[in-house]
């Protein structure tokens, strides 16, 4: 049997009446069981790799509907922000202010504002020394910076100097500072239309194993999983997998035609790795060259982002993931001299008809901490797939994704969120997560037959990726530093 959430799927008997009266509606599909484990046995069973990136997302649930092609969220820019210099100001000499103006990048594209205000110290680069913040021009976007100290010497400020506030100070009497300005943007993800269809010979519809569906009462038959169906979904589940991670936001304004000669926009999904690039934090370290003291920069930069969780997972592809294992094995041979990696195990194969033990050796690392940061490693499969990303002119499978997962609060509505999720398409009690969209063919059906003794079905998904908090996440890439 297997588990679909309360409802079943049970092997069906080749001849039985449900089979010779399947319809359209009660065509059941796999991707409907919630437990990816039940239908990674499907997948096996014609040799296809299981785990993907698809069935690892929906195991944890992370799955909510959303009403229309477009979706977007709020993520704060900044509570606090430091102030970078636009261009380079010499010197003004022992006790003197200095006037800077503020670089765009430290302007809010919402509000037109920044945040730096009247009467905050900030600290100068380089030294200890304290100036504050004086004369504020919110409209030509300057400042000036007096020192603290009257012995004290503001040196050159070069362009693209990034300086901390880091204390404030105010007389006895007076106004307090103006209203900070927190600032957020607002980020758009599509959901993405897949497609796949498959025909059969007639005659595999006796041949191979047929599911039923029943009910959470255990007895009454809801549909049929058929086996004419598993390569077509499989095929899809890799079309998600594939957009959910690589995926590219159509801005070419690429169209298709309907068959009423409408030409309409093909929406397309932003996947985890082209986001990683934009707001992530990239290292760009071929595999070879890595050290493990690399790894100390993960938790420096997590930490930097303002990351509350300790453990994060690490998903790796498989050249990478044994990469990894190499490179500790090595470092911690080297540091203690030498470690032990061997274990008594049950023994395979009996001796004389009696169990054994045998010597093993364990060289697999499952959590990697440094830092203060605990690293979940797991392979992802997708990487090695020789028929897509593992295919031999690729080198996604030394690719490796830092992914924190929690909850995150939309800066705007103030609503928590998943941090990740597959967001489907859904309204007024239908939805278009997973649909087998077409049957047709040779057999006792109630439903079309071909003219030829052929069965033919297609399936439909409707997804697309939310992913916030894309700064706290890290891609480690094996391009040239």
């Amino acid at each position: 049997m297997f588990a679909s959430g309360g409802n079943a799927l049970v092997k069906a008997d080749a001849y039985s009446a449900a089979i010779s009266s399947a319809m359209t509606e009660k065509l059941w599909s796999v991707f409907d069981i919630y437990k990816p484990q039940e239908y990674n046995k499907l997948f096996r069973t014609k040799a296809q790799q299981g785990k993907e990136w698809m069935l690892w997302l929906r195991s944890m649930m992370r799955e909510e509907p959303l009403g229309d092609e477009m979706g977007y969220f709020h993520e704060d820019t900044y509570i606090v922000d430091t102030i970078v210099v636009q261009d380079t100001v010499a010197s003004p000499g022992v006790g003197n202010p200095i006037s800077i103006t503020i670089d765009a990048s430290r302007i809010d594209p919402n509000t037109n504002k920044f945040y730096a205000r009247e009467n905050f110290i900030v600290t100068i680069p380089g030294t200890e020394d304290q100036v504050q913040i004086k004369n504020v021009d919110r409209t030509n976007y300057t400042l000036d910076l007096y020192p603290v100290l009257a012995t004290a010497t503001i040196p050159e400020l070069t362009a693209g100097m990034e300086l901390g506030i880091t204390n404030g100070a105010w007389a006895a009497g007076t106004d307090g500072p103006d209203k900070a300005q927190r600032g957020y943007k607002k980020y758009e993800y599509y959901t993405q239309t897949f497609k796949e269809a498959i025909g059969a010979e007639g005659s595999q519809l006796a041949k191979d194993q047929w599911f039923d569906a029943y009910a959470d009462d255990g007895q009454t038959l809801i549909g049929w999983y058929t086996p004419a169906t598993i390569d077509m979904e499989y095929r899809m589940m890799l079309q998600e997998g594939g957009a959910y991670l690589f995926g590219q936001p159509n801005t070419n304004n690429l169209k298709q035609t309907t068959p009423d000669g409408e030409s309409n926009i093909t929406y397309m999904t932003e996947g985890v790795v082209p986001q990683i690039r934009k707001r992530g934090f990239v290292m760009p370290d071929p595999m070879a060259s890595m050290v493990v003291e690399d790894y100390f920069d993960i938790s420096n930069y997590l930490i930097s982002q303002s990351l509350t969780y300790s453990t994060v997972s690490g998903m790796a592809g498989k050249a990478q993931r044994d990469n990894i294992d190499q490179l500790l094995i090595d470092y911690i041979g080297d540091k203690s001299g030498g470690t032990d990696f061997t274990r008594t195990l049950n023994g395979m194969f009996g001796k004389n008809g009696e169990s054994a033990t045998e010597m093993g050796a364990y060289f697999g690392f499952g959590l990697l901490q440094l830092g203060g940061t605990q690293i979940a490693l797991q392979t992802l499969f997708d990487l090695s797939n020789p028929k897509t990303f593992g295919a031999k002119d690729y080198n996604f499978n030394e690719y490796m994704l830092v992914l924190p997962i929690g909850r995150i609060k939309d800066s705007k509505s103030g609503k928590e969120f998943d941090n990740f999720s597959s967001m489907y398409r859904a309204h007024a009690g239908t939805n278009r997560k997973y649909r087998v969209w077409k049957f047709g063919g040779a057999g006792n059906t109630d439903v079309s037959i071909d003219s030829i003794d052929r069965v033919n079905c297609g399936a439909l998904a409707n997804h697309g990726l939310r992913f916030m908090g894309a700064n706290q996440t890290i891609g480690i890439f094996p391009e040239a530093a």
